[in-house]
């Protein structure tokens, strides 16, 4: 069966999930090949470093490649009768690992490695097509941009004397 193929390994060393028929991600394919097999699609899918899964559309022997997964964008995850979804499974590159494969956020970066992702430096696009190298803490909620403070009524705390103005005091930055 085609869902389990792999080279040189044991079926338990190459977890490849099994195709979900008469449904694909859309918006998010970034290679489309023509005349082929859904064998050779496998095949193209795993030496492209970028294709994280692929929609095989079954009338015409169109491949194409995508370069997201149904778990980080279920909304784009939708019902067509004529094609098969499949994830690739063994050596997978993980989304924002490469400027060539940047994520859009730390969230989506968690989402797509279920659970595996490792505070670090990771790949995050902006939308334009260029990317830029961040710091994401995969143990911490994703915090917006716009609002760096989480909802609610805060106090601030204020001296009752005002600045300390001693001969021998310094204030410390950290």
């Amino acid at each position: 069966m085609l869902s389990r193929m792999c080279h040189g390994v044991t079926a338990e060393q190459c977890p490849t999930p099994e195709p979900i028929h008469s449904k694909a991600l859309k918006g998010y394919t970034f290679k489309t090949l023509i005349n082929l097999s859904l064998f050779e699609c496998f095949y193209y899918c795993h030496d492209e470093f970028r294709c994280q899964s692929y929609n095989y559309v079954l009338k015409e022997n169109v491949c194409e490649m995508n370069n997201r997964i149904k778990e980080v964008k279920p909304d784009q995850f939708v019902s067509d009768p004529d094609r098969l979804y499949n994830k690739r499974g063994a050596h997978r590159v993980s989304l924002g690992s490469t400027s060539a494969l940047p994520a859009e956020s730390c969230e989506e970066i968690k989402i797509c490695e279920g659970g595996d992702a490792v505070s670090g430096n990771w790949w995050l696009g902006n939308g334009s097509g260029e990317a830029t190298l961040a710091y994401c803490d995969m143990h911490e909620p994703e915090v917006s941009d716009t609002n760096m403070w989480p909802s609610g009524t805060f106090a601030l705390p204020r001296p009752k004397l005002g600045c300390p103005e001693l001969n021998d005091f310094d204030w410390k930055l950290g």
